[in-house]
C-alpha cells in the first residue's frame, strides 16, 4: 500500500515539472513598440487642447447683411439740360434740302448715341423720321415744319420727338415718337406744337365757335395734354383795332352781330347790343364757351350748344345768323 501510494506522488510530480517545461513564463514588461503606441496615444501636458466652452469671436464672422459689391455695369443716365432742341425742317427743304440729319442724341436711354434724320417726300406727300435703324413714316404731310427733340416725362428712359407737319389745307397736326426698346413708337397726335418765349412747350387746337380759328395753351406728358381747359387766342391790338378795321372784319377776326346775342358778362346774364363789334380772346372747347371782348374793353362769355347736325347754337339760332361775317365753321 505504502508502494502504491508513493508511486502515484512521484507520477503528480513528474507531470508539474513537464507542464512548466512546455508553457514558458509570461514576461516582466510590455514590449517596446506596444509601450511606443500607447504612449503616442495619451496627450503630453504641453498639447494645446481647445477649451470646448470657449465661444468663437463673433468680430470674426462675415456680416450676413452685408450685400457684395455688385459688380454690375452703372445705368446710364441721360443729360436733357440743353433740351428742348427744335430742328426748323421747312427752312431746310425751302432750301432744296429734302433729307438731313437733324440730332445725335441717346433718344432711348440706352447709353449709346443714336442718329436723328428727315427725309422728305414732295410727290407722294409723305415724311420718314430715322432713328438709327429705324423709321417712322408720316402720311399725308402737304407740308413739314419742324422737329421738336424734348423730354416730356423725366420718368421714362426715353426722350421724345414732336413732329409739325401741315396734313391738309392749314390742318396741322404734331404726333410724338420715342425709341423704346430699341423700337420706334409712334405716340399721341395733336394740334400743332411749338416752344412758347418763356420755354413751356405749348400746342394748338381748333375750334368752329365764331368760325373756324386756333387757340393755344400749354402742354404736358406723352399724350399731349392741355393744361388747361381754356385756349387763348391771338386777337388784335388796339392799333390794328384803329389801323387795319376792315381787314379784320373781312377775315373774320372783328366779328359784326345782326341781332341782340345772349352772354354772360361779370357773372350775370346780359345781352351783347345789335351791331356791336366783338372779337374773341379765348374758348373752353369742352364747356362750348367763347370769351369775346368788345372794342370798349367790355369782355362776355356766349354759351354755345350744338344740333344734331353739328351746328353750332347760340340761344338755339345757328351762329352763322347771328353774325354777317363768320367764315368757314361748321
Amino acid at each position: 500500500m505504502k508502494r502504491t501510494i508513493l508511486f502515484l506522488l512521484c507520477a503528480v510530480l513528474t507531470l508539474c515539472v513537464a507542464c512548466i517545461q512546455i508553457y514558458p513564463q509570461l514576461p516582466e514588461s510590455t514590449p517596446e513598440p506596444i509601450a511606443q503606441a500607447t504612449e503616442s496615444a495619451v496627450p503630453t501636458q504641453d498639447a494645446t487642447v481647445p477649451d470646448p466652452t470657449d465661444a468663437p469671436d463673433p468680430t470674426d464672422a462675415p456680416d450676413p447683411t452685408d450685400a457684395p459689391e455688385s459688380t454690375d455695369a452703372p445705368e446710364p443716365t441721360r443729360d436733357t439740360s440743353d433740351l428742348p432742341k427744335v430742328y426748323d425742317v421747312w427752312e431746310e427743304i425751302e432750301k432744296g434740302v429734302f433729307e438731313a440729319e437733324m440730332f445725335r442724341c441717346d433718344i432711348d436711354g440706352d447709353g449709346k448715341e443714336e442718329r436723328i434724320s428727315f427725309r422728305m417726300d414732295r410727290e407722294d406727300e409723305t415724311a420718314t423720321i430715322l432713328i438709327g435703324d429705324e423709321s417712322v413714316v408720316i402720311d399725308s404731310c402737304m407740308v413739314f415744319y419742324d422737329v421738336i427733340l424734348i423730354d416730356l416725362d423725366p420718368a421714362t428712359p426715353w426722350i421724345n420727338l414732336l413732329i409739325n407737319y401741315d396734313w391738309c389745307s392749314d390742318d396741322y397736326m404734331t404726333t410724338e415718337v420715342h425709341l423704346e426698346n430699341g423700337k420706334a413708337v409712334i405716340g399721341a397726335t395733336d394740334g400743332s406744337t411749338w416752344i412758347g418765349d418763356d420755354g413751356r412747350l405749348m400746342m394748338s387746337e381748333r375750334t368752329d365757335l365764331l368760325g373756324t380759328r386756333f387757340g393755344f395753351c400749354g402742354c404736358v406728358g406723352e399724350t399731349l395734354q392741355p393744361d388747361s381747359e381754356w385756349y387763348d387766342c391771338r386777337y388784335p391790338t388796339e392799333e390794328e383795332l384803329i389801323n387795319e378795321r376792315e381787314d379784320l372784319i373781312e377775315f373774320n377776326q372783328l366779328l359784326h352781330a345782326v341781332r341782340e346775342i345772349p352772354c354772360t358778362i361779370n357773372g350775370k346774364a346780359d345781352r351783347i347790343a345789335k351791331d356791336s363789334y366783338i372779337y374773341m380772346t379765348r374758348f373752353n372747347p369742352t364747356q362750348m364757351l367763347a370769351e369775346v371782348r368788345m372794342p370798349d374793353g367790355v369782355t362776355a362769355t356766349i354759351a354755345f350748344t350744338m344740333d344734331e347736325y353739328g351746328y353750332y347754337l347760340i340761344d338755339g339760332i345757328v351762329q352763322h345768323e347771328c353774325f354777317d361775317n363768320i367764315l368757314y365753321a361748321d
